[in-house]
Formats: structure tokens, sequence, C-alpha cells
């Protein structure tokens, strides 16, 4: 679907430096399952640790120190999909938050879950199963960077209204 999905393994290494890559308007969400990593960008750290995530801007420098063999899993999200009810997204940015409880760990135990699926049973992934990821990441979102509050059924409307017609938009046959 639009939504990449991967599982990284790795030994300890002292830093990963990334470059800017315009190319990748995207959001990078990690989700640390074993080990811990440093994650740095735009003056901003945080450590992340198992049982935690976090995510940052894909079209930014960005750089990692795994001191630790690490396991995490990555989704790459893309920008116009992700909406906060007219918070900024900077504010979610470069912050650990729990994937061990709550609406944190329904979001890590799906991304999980579909990982493992995809890859035992040779499922074609599905715009439905990155559906659910992002509304799961935007109410982790919401929850942990605002009064926790419920999204409105009008507003997941529209964000499943936007993230369809970014997937469709080459579609000449899409009509209103």
């Amino acid at each position: 679907g639009f939504v990449r999905l991967c599982k990284i393994v790795t030994t300890p290494v002292e830093r990963v430096v990334r470059k800017a890559r315009s190319r990748q308007d995207v959001f990078k969400l990690i989700l640390q399952e074993r080990g811990s990593g440093l994650y740095e960008q735009s003056g901003r750290s945080t450590q992340l640790t198992a049982g935690q995530w976090l995510m940052y801007d894909g079209s930014l420098p960005f750089s990692l120190s795994i001191r630790e063999p690490s396991e995490r899993y990555v989704l790459l999200l893309p920008k116009e999909v992700i909406s906060l009810r007219g918070i900024g997204v900077g504010a979610a940015l470069m912050r650990s938050f729990p994937a061990s409880s709550g609406m944190g760990r329904l979001m890590r135990d799906h991304v999980r879950s579909t990982f493992e699926e995809l890859a035992a049973n040779n499922i074609e992934p599905s715009s439905v199963l990155a559906d659910t990821m992002v509304q799961l990441v935007q109410q982790s979102l919401i929850l942990n960077c605002c009064e926790p509050q419920r999204l409105l059924r009008k507003e997941v409307l529209k964000s499943k209204a936007k993230a369809f017609i970014s997937r469709q938009l080459g579609d000449p046959q899409l009509t209103i």
C-alpha cells in the first residue's frame, strides 16, 4: 500500500548519519522492539528504548547511534496522510512515546502482526492495512501530544478520503 514497513535488526553502530533526502516526503516512525538507539534531528535528540516509538521527518538529515544489538520496525508514512486536527506535527517529532500500553500498544501490535503475517503467508499488502496503520498512528499522536480526545467520525472520513485521493490521483477514471 502507500505505507512502507520494514523490520531492521542491527549490531552496535557507533553513529550513522543520513543526509537530507528531498525525495522522501515522508515521516519515519520507529517502533523499538529490542535494544536502544539515540536519534538526533534538527537539534533534538531522543534515546529510544524497547517498548517506545518516535517519529521524525524523512526529508531532513538525521543521525542514529546504537550501542547494543537492536531490533525495530520502521514505517514510512507519506506526510499528506498524517493529520492531527489542526495541531502542528512538529510537536510530535523526535519525541519518544510509550508502545507498551494504550493506543501505542495497539499500534505496535498491529504493525508487528501485519509485518509477520505479510512475511509468513505471502499476503499482498492492501490499502486497508495501510489506512488502519495511519489511523492508529494519528490517534496515538493525538493522545500523546495534546489533551485526550477522540477523533471525530467526520475527521476520520476526511483523512481516509485524502489518503485515497493521493493514492489514486493518477487514475483518469477518478471522479468525485
